[in-house]
């Protein structure tokens, strides 16, 4: 049975910090609860398409590779080494919005065996576990959490010195 997680959100930080979020692979443990580490670098930045990366999802050790890479605009994995699931494609879009970005993520995914049991010994379905707070949801939210934070560090340019001296 395949699976699908689709989430949108709309953050204050502009389309480059979101992208930044999502994409810099080895801080992205910084932030959430996902540890990942770079096995092979992408080209031409060592984030991009042909990057491999090893994630440590649910316990498990995965193996993803960048596979759509348009900076600011689209980025891509899909799994190539899992013994848990037999199929997982995920892609992130960007949208600029008038007050920062909207992100939208889409992922299907093909479980395994050891997926699903898993799930049943945690006393869970597959959806739940992957829908819960310590699944994909308390992933996103880790990610818009990280977003918004630095949108809280942007700074706003003071006024330029010729409207000060105009009473403006």
């Amino acid at each position: 049975m395949k699976y699908r997680f689709f989430h949108r959100a709309r953050t204050r930080a502009p389309v480059p910090v979101c992208w930044d979020v999502f994409t810099d692979h080895v801080r992205i443990g910084e932030f959430t609860n996902t540890q990942c580490t770079i096995l092979k670098q992408g080209s031409p930045d060592k984030n991009g398409l042909g990057c491999v990366r090893r994630m440590e999802v649910f316990g498990w050790n995965v193996d993803e590779i960048v596979n759509y890479w348009r900076p600011n605009e689209l980025f891509g994995y899909h799994i190539i080494d899992s013994e848990q699931v037999d199929f997982h494609q995920g892609i992130v879009r960007f949208f600029p919005t008038e007050d920062g970005c909207e992100w939208v993520y889409d992922m299907q995914n093909i479980p395994g065996e050891k997926a699903l049991a898993t799930a049943e010994a945690a006393g869970l379905s597959y959806r739940n576990m992957l829908d819960g707070l310590d699944g994909f949801r308390g992933y996103m939210a880790d990610l818009e959490a990280e977003c918004e934070r630095r949108a809280g560090k942007i700074e706003v340019p003071s006024a330029p010195l010729s409207t000060k001296t105009r009473g403006f």
